[in-house]
């Protein structure tokens, strides 16, 4: 088996969730002045022009021409838009420790999506690996320091936001399996970026939500969130989903709080405690366990014989 699509599929996991580590600080920051739906199209929208800039950058053509566009029309707007909408909706309406427990969830999501269409067996490696990097998250998170989870409702939400997500990243992989993740994350993104746009005009014209006015810091910003943290990460992302599976590859996304905490160290802030350490490392172990065939574990070796003399 060649081992350059793993290595290159678990590279890419790991800049995607570096660079989407970098759109956390930047999105609590401007959530003090901007509405969440307002903030969540923008960012859609900033991404959708940041990844089409990067087709000229890396000499690459973008054919609309052959996109299935119904196809684009769920993925986007019925798998992405509603996923980005309940994620902000559920966090907001959650105790942050259980939040942070229901999105390490995702690859147990993503597996038994993936039994249940058929697409995917649930291999003891593949299960002890899930169950690895779900304990990773949790600690890297810190939230046995926090003590118990405070269940609010919300966290059903949440649930759903990542079973769409879930959803989105099987079927894009599936359905645009014919075009690069640089076209699929453009059409996907900017058909979210539209319907969330058009959903936020129609709440600050019916006076539900407030307009802004965004400063040249906030604009700033806002630029960097979608451009880089979401235009660049989505195509590693949808690229590590292909190469890896999407079980697989949403276990990198649990090392985001150990990625945010040593950002967060490189500008002189706070420091990385052992307990993230060694939750990173769990969900490290259990991406590596996910990805040993179970049958290549369970086949024994032929017995050699000895030569005659």
């Amino acid at each position: 088996m060649d081992s350059r699509p793993v290595l290159w599929g678990n590279l890419a996991g790991i800049a995607n969730n570096l660079l989407w580590a970098t759109t956390i600080p930047v999105t609590e920051m401007l959530l003090a002045t901007w509405p969440p739906f307002v903030l969540a199209a923008g960012r859609l929208m900033t991404a959708a022009l940041g990844i089409l800039l990067l087709f000229p950058l890396l000499r690459r053509k973008l054919d609309l021409k052959s996109i299935p566009w119904r196809s684009v029309a769920k993925l986007g707007g019925l798998y992405m838009a509603p996923s980005v909408v309940l994620m902000v909706w559920g966090q907001d309406l959650s105790d942050t420790v259980a939040a942070a427990v229901v999105l390490t969830t995702m690859p147990l999501v993503s597996a038994l999506m993936g039994f249940v269409q058929g697409t995917e067996r649930l291999r003891l490696t593949l299960l002890l690996g899930v169950l690895l990097a779900m304990l990773g998250g949790t600690i890297a998170a810190g939230t046995f320091d926090e003590g118990a989870p405070d269940f609010r409702g919300g966290e059903i939400i949440v649930l759903g936001s990542i079973t769409l997500w879930a959803l989105f990243s099987r079927a894009t992989v599936r359905e645009l399996g014919g075009h690069d993740s640089l076209a699929q994350s453009f059409v996907t993104v900017g058909t979210a970026g539209v319907v969330l746009s058009l959903f936020s005009t129609g709440l600050v014209g019916g006076g539900l939500v407030p307009p802004i006015t965004p400063t040249v810091r906030e604009i700033l910003l806002l630029l960097w969130m979608g451009c880089i943290g979401v235009g660049m990460s989505l195509p590693l992302w949808l690229l590590s989903a292909r190469l890896l599976g999407v079980t697989v590859a949403s276990m990198h996304q649990n090392l985001l709080p150990f990625y945010v905490m040593a950002l967060a160290v490189l500008l002189g802030q706070g420091r990385i405690e052992a307990d993230m350490l060694a939750g990173a490392a769990l969900v490290s172990l259990g991406a590596l366990i996910a990805q040993v065939p179970w049958d290549r574990l369970r086949r024994r070796p032929a017995p050699q014989t000895m030569p005659n003399r």
